[in-house]
């Protein structure tokens, strides 16, 4: 007969599976890396993930007034601190595009977040 602490029952035995993880950290070191560069290197997208949710969520913001004129702006993303812009419709065959790029949305964007250093525009 095999002798079980008696604090352990069934449904707290299932309750422990529940919460086991369901994968390792070490599940995620990749061939040719150790595992701290891994861990770096996830920690680096999360953090550019993030910049781009921050920099999506003000687009949002300044989106109106471009659309209000016609034209439309696409985040391409985010590398170390340069916002890749692409301006779509009106905006993107504008004369006058760059000077909304640079006074209208960089400005707001680097106000906004303080790790932003740049905007560029891509074709």
């Amino acid at each position: 007969m095999e002798v079980q602490p008696f604090f352990r029952n069934e449904k707290r035995l299932k309750n422990e599976e529940k919460r086991k993880p369901r994968f390792s950290l070490f599940q995620l070191k990749k061939p040719g890396k150790d595992f701290f560069s891994t861990l770096l290197e996830i920690n680096h997208h999360t953090e550019v993930a993030v910049l781009e949710e921050k920099v999506e969520a003000v687009l949002e913001e300044v989106r109106p007034h471009l659309l209000a004129d016609g034209g439309n702006v696409e985040l391409v993303g985010v590398e170390n601190g340069v916002v890749k812009l692409k301006l779509l419709g009106a905006c993107g065959s504008c004369p006058s595009s760059t000077m909304t790029l640079k006074m209208g949305i960089e400005r707001v964007l680097k106000e906004r977040i303080p790790e932003i250093e740049t905007v560029e525009q891509v074709w």
